[in-house]
């Protein structure tokens, strides 16, 4: 009777005072992203079309989604949107972001599925780093 008594009283206390993990609270702090229209310009446009028609793992799709005009239009006004004032910094993974776009049309061209595959995942890496990378040092 005892021993259930005291663990009744323990979760008790515990609830009471709490009990916290710093790491759970590190891990679930907000990351800062970047606000960019030109980001989500092309976001939704030719990367939302590009990632449905590779979904499951359909190369194909991909390949076609890419040699598209739309899409190659979507990369040129991505590059040339301006970036915000406060995200100047962040030129480089604009950049990065340009360069793996066109190694994917590039890539899409070809055959090796393996190589095609890669390259969209640069673009996505590429997208992950300017959306909430840390500016570049300067």
């Amino acid at each position: 009777m005892f021993s259930r008594l005291w663990i009744c009283f323990s979760v008790v206390a515990l609830l009471q005072v709490g009990c916290s993990n710093p790491a759970l609270e590190e891990m679930s702090t907000e990351i800062p992203s970047l606000s960019y229209p030109g980001l989500e310009d092309f976001d939704q446009t030719a990367m939302m079309e590009v990632g449905y028609a590779y979904g499951g793992g359909n190369v194909a799709g991909l390949k076609a989604a890419v040699k598209k005009d739309s899409f190659k239009s979507a990369v040129d006004q991505f590059e040339s949107a301006p970036l915000p004032e406060d995200a100047a910094s962040k030129q480089p993974q604009k950049d990065a972001v340009v360069a793996a776009a066109r190694e994917l049309i590039e890539k899409a061209g070809g055959s090796d599925n393996e190589a095609i595959k890669a390259a969209y995942d640069n673009l996505l890496k590429a997208i992950s780093e300017l959306r909430v990378g840390k500016p570049a040092q300067e």
